[in-house]
């Protein structure tokens, strides 16, 4: 599985920011710090208000290996990553978020195991602003628990597994450059659950993903602080029904389970539905229930 010259291989690093210019040295300070040298780092500001452009200026002037594309408006995380990976140089796409940290042997650990159609993916961690990295724990918030250490020998349930959850976090998986022509780039439409859209496609053209283990120091570690994205029920709800919408209009999702999409699938018909349910007296609506199945 490891490849001999693995050296050669490039890794193109994907950090979009919006408005966490606080986080933005610690997190590039863990892209220079890894053991693996052969990177490249874009850094995407997407129409921040904050000290982005100044913090990434500084490490594009320290370093050649970072390059920065400014945004004058924000675009949403999909389409700022978009505009990166239409210009990277490297064999790999490494994700990151801006307030979140790679340890020093995340890519070496990763980069060993690459093969053209296989996703190598990192373990996680997760760690309180105010505590820092080193109390690292194994549930995020409100007891997250995202990982599941998935290997390229499992994937009679694989597909399966992807309609019901989303494995791992955006940054444990190091991409294939192909991907990009197999699968296609993020999906701009949606505005949560992006990440597990592109892996479900990912999943779907038949790469396979493989959990590398917990090697020491080689984990992606999840910052949580005040501003962690946060959403209510009826909200999480209504993009979970966008996110469920799109993938199911996959004609490689439909061909392998052989689902077609209805009217009533689409979001803004169940969003209408799910109001109209709750004006509705129960008891009514009940007996409309009862009248249709008799």
């Amino acid at each position: 599985m490891v490849n001999s010259s693995f050296g050669e291989i490039k890794v193109s690093i994907v950090v979009a920011c919006y408005n966490q210019g606080k986080y933005l040295n610690d997190c590039l300070e863990s892209v220079q710090n890894q053991v693996y040298p052969n990177w490249e780092c874009i850094i995407v500001n997407d129409g921040s208000k904050d000290e982005t452009v100044r913090i990434a200026n500084s490490w594009v002037h320290k370093d050649s290996r970072y390059r920065f594309i400014d945004l004058e408006k924000n675009v949403g995380v999909s389409s700022a990553r978009n505009k990166a990976l239409k210009s990277i140089k490297g064999d790999y796409i490494q994700f990151l978020d801006a307030d979140d940290i790679l340890e020093k042997n995340k890519l070496s650990n990763q980069i060993s195991f690459c093969k053209e159609d296989l996703i190598p993916v990192s373990g996680n961690r997760y760690f309180y602003d105010n505590e820092g990295v080193e109390k690292q724990r194994v549930m995020g918030k409100n007891g997250a628990l995202p990982e599941v250490p998935i290997t390229m020998w499992d994937q009679n349930d694989v597909i399966s597994l992807f309609r019901i959850k989303n494995p791992f976090i955006v940054s444990a998986p190091l991409f294939p450059r192909s991907v990009l022509a197999q699968v296609g780039f993020l999906n701009e439409n949606l505005k949560a659950f992006e990440d597990w859209e592109f892996n479900f496609r990912c999943a779907l053209k038949g790469y396979k993903f493989h959990h590398v283990g917990y090697a020491k120091k080689a984990q992606v570690l999840v910052r949580i602080h005040s501003s962690s994205m946060t959403t209510n029920r009826s909200e999480m709800l209504s993009r979970r029904r966008k996110f469920n919408y799109t993938i199911a209009n996959n004609e490689d999702y439909k061909n392998y389970f052989g689902n077609k999409v209805s009217l009533k699938d689409q979001p803004s018909f169940q969003t209408v539905n799910t109001v109209l349910r709750s004006l509705i007296p129960p008891i009514i609506f009940n007996l409309f229930r009862s009248f249709r199945s008799s």
